[in-house]
């Protein structure tokens, strides 16, 4: 009886021994798991990580490469509204030129005349006259017939002279600006290489930076952060008062700064959490782009996801901002009419085609531009 107590006891403690074994090498096979499962998690955090140092990196070489962009848009631009003026000058100089070379021709005709005709009494001088023992009164008429005759070709020769040097000094006129025109045509085909050479290396930077947001979340952090610094901005200005009167009297009767398509509309989605607060309108890049309002720009600069961006404050709380610009024609602080030119349409800000990002806001808060523009 004894012996058989023995051995259940001796089998029950060598099950329990080998319960507790097995138990053991659970818990350390999932404990090494949690470890690899930390370090896991913590390659994929410092890869994030990584990948933010990498987008912000990339952020700040496209926005110098978009501002390298803009600099040289905007020369080129200057240059070519330089060219059309010169152009229109020389067209002024050349008509000039021609009127004088048709009043020289008459004024030449008319003191060839003069000459003749002084000729002509020249053979019956006074003397002669008095000689000939003609009458006095006679020789008298003749006397300041002659005299007049002497008068008008002297002030004949003298506005001769006076359209020669007019009409010289028309032609150096002339030659100067067309040695000007030829040195603008050069500088302005020089910014168009060197504009293609910018875009260029924008299109590389870009590449790498949309290559790099692979993960929305990432995206999501860069719309939240765009739509920070936008409100920032227009926290800030709406502390700042304005002498203008707003848009709500204009309300359904602006013009839209370009004309083109509009490839969204406001309040539709552009992601899962976030909704458009304005309107993209498509149209060719380097596109004037025209204020629709009289007001005072309150922001001319590169701004992150924007690029390129102007924002223009209309006083009582309106304010209207353009981004995406190939260049920004308008300085901070510079007043500005209605239909004015502000910036040329571009793609900067990160977009792979031309257009316009188009906003206006009251008090802080996004309204519909199709409510007060036509």
């Amino acid at each position: 009886m004894r012996l058989s107590l023995l051995v259940v006891g001796l089998c029950a403690g060598l099950i329990a021994g080998t319960a507790n074994g097995s138990d053991n090498a659970d818990l350390k096979q999932r404990q090494l798991e949690l470890e690899q499962i930390k370090l896991q998690i913590a390659k994929q955090q410092a890869s994030i990580s990584n990948r933010r140092q990498q987008h912000k990196k990339l952020l700040a070489l496209l926005k110098k490469d978009e501002k390298a962009v803009a600099r040289v848009a905007k020369k080129l631009s200057q240059s070519k509204d330089e060219l059309t003026q010169i152009k229109k000058a020389i067209e002024v100089t050349r008509k000039e030129i021609l009127q004088l070379e048709d009043q020289m021709s008459i004024q030449q005709q008319q003191l060839i005349s003069s000459i003749r005709s002084a000729y002509k009494i020249g053979s019956h001088s006074f003397l002669q006259l008095l000689l000939e023992q003609q009458q006095v009164s006679q020789a008298e008429r003749f006397s300041v017939y002659y005299q007049a005759l002497s008068q008008a070709r002297s002030e004949a020769i003298d506005k001769l002279q006076e359209t020669e040097n007019t009409l010289y000094q028309r032609q150096q006129q002339q030659s100067i600006q067309q040695a000007k025109l030829q040195n603008l045509v050069a500088a302005n085909l020089e910014q168009s290489q060197q504009l293609k050479l910018q875009k260029s290396q924008r299109e590389k930077t870009l590449k790498q930076l949309q290559s790099n947001i692979s993960s929305s979340t990432l995206g999501l952090e860069q719309l939240e952060v765009e739509q920070a610094s936008l409100q920032k901005l227009i926290t800030d200005s709406l502390q700042r008062p304005t002498h203008f009167s707003g848009l709500a009297k204009s309300a359904g009767k602006l013009s839209w700064p370009v004309s083109g398509n509009h490839t969204n509309s406001f309040g539709s989605k552009r992601s899962a959490q976030v909704k458009w607060k304005g309107i993209n309108i498509s149209a060719k890049e380097g596109t004037p782009v025209k204020v629709i309002a009289d007001g005072v720009i309150i922001f001319s600069d590169w701004m992150n996801n924007f690029g390129m961006m102007t924002v223009v404050d209309h006083g009582e709380g309106y304010m209207s901002l353009y981004a995406h610009a190939q260049a920004l024609l308008g300085q901070t602080g510079a007043r500005v009419k209605k239909g004015d030119t502000i910036a040329l349409v571009g793609n900067s800000g990160g977009k792979s085609k031309a257009g316009l990002y188009f906003e206006l806001r009251h008090k802080g808060q996004a309204v519909n531009p199709s409510k007060y523009c036509k």
